[in-house]
């Protein structure tokens, strides 16, 4: 996912978010617009509901990295 990813979004180019907010993060922004920044699961018995070949993944969009909070919400029953 990642070399897609930087092959139709490279990090490398320059983005007009770079000109004007300076933190060169342009590229994790584009992606981000491509990719979900939340989902929601199926839960059953207490264990997420996942096909034989599913999987959850997570992706640092931007290019610099740092800690991040994961936020779990469950709803219903």
């Amino acid at each position: 996912i990642e070399d897609l990813l930087e092959s139709i979004i490279p990090y490398k180019k320059n983005y007009h978010h770079h000109k004007t907010w300076g933190d060169h993060n342009g590229a994790g922004h584009v992606r981000s617009f491509l990719i979900k920044t939340s989902q929601t699961f199926p839960f059953q018995n207490g264990s997420v509901i996942l096909g034989t070949w599913q999987q959850i993944i997570f992706l640092e969009l931007d290019e610099k990295r740092r800690s991040r909070t994961i936020y779990v919400q469950i709803i219903g029953e």
